[in-house]
């Protein structure tokens, strides 16, 4: 590729950003973009479910760094992972653990409940 392919690109105006219901800007923070926490008050969480040893367990301590930010923000964390063996179904992380697999038909079953 040479410098005369490059299609030069730009930052898009205020007008022309993506706004998402439900988020609201920051104190003292223009443009950063985060949930107004007291708008949150459970959440569901998807583990990473079925791992091989070795496999992925990026996804363990990711989904376990979530469930802990979330507690700290004093918020509600409904987990589903089939795994019993992750950090993510300790005992005491989430406040309810579904030891289902992680497919539409269970999740649909847990949002119901």
């Amino acid at each position: 590729m040479i410098a005369s392919d490059l299609k030069e690109t730009s930052v898009p105006k205020e007008s022309e950003k993506l706004s998402f219901p439900g988020l609201k800007n920051s104190p003292g923070q223009s443009g950063d973009k985060r949930p107004n926490p007291p708008d949150l008050k459970k959440v569901l969480v998807l583990g990473s479910g079925a791992l091989k040893i070795g496999e992925a367990g990026e996804f363990d301590y990711s989904g376990s760094q979530c469930i802990k930010a979330l507690k700290e923000e004093n918020i509600e964390v409904v987990l589903i992972n089939p795994n019993i063996a992750t950090m993510q179904t300790s005992r005491g992380f989430a406040d309810k653990v579904y030891f289902l697999p992680v497919n539409a038909h269970f999740v649909e079953k847990v949002i119901e409940r």
